[in-house]
């Protein structure tokens, strides 16, 4: 991988792992109790958070990183962080120049029970407390 910046973000979630069971490919949804936003990611099939593809949603405007995905502004992932317990994300548009959206995750589990939640912040738009799910 020639991008450091990607390099760093691959090996960086990695260690997140299971956010979600990831034994075969499934979408993992985050999103507000009033659907005023929502970011999905299509994960793969390793234990890893390295999606295969992402879409956004706010109100009426729409961010899609392929047109396969639905119509939308391009997106696509750039710089993050992550280990067992937090999960950065920052989405930019398809140059990586101009960031889209923040998303912070907190993760924490009892038993069988598992909750991923935190913020989403879409710059100039609002910041919402979002809880993610996986299909």
């Amino acid at each position: 991988m020639r991008n450091p910046v990607l390099r760093g973000l691959a090996v960086g979630l990695v260690v997140f792992g299971s956010v979600a069971a990831s034994h075969a490919t499934e979408w993992m949804y985050c999103g507000d109790t009033e659907a005023v936003v929502e970011v999905g990611f299509l994960l793969g099939s390793i234990d890893a958070f390295l999606p295969a593809a992402i879409t956004m949603r706010h109100k009426t405007m729409h961010w899609t990183s392929g047109e396969a995905y639905g119509e939308g502004a391009p997106i696509t992932m750039g710089q993050g962080f992550a280990d067992a317990r937090t999960l950065q994300v920052d989405l930019f548009d398809e140059n990586l120049i101009e960031r889209v959206a923040e998303l912070r995750l907190s993760r924490a589990e009892e038993g069988d029970m598992v909750v991923l939640a935190g913020t989403l912040r879409i710059p100039g738009q609002g910041v919402w407390a979002v809880a993610c799910d996986a299909t």
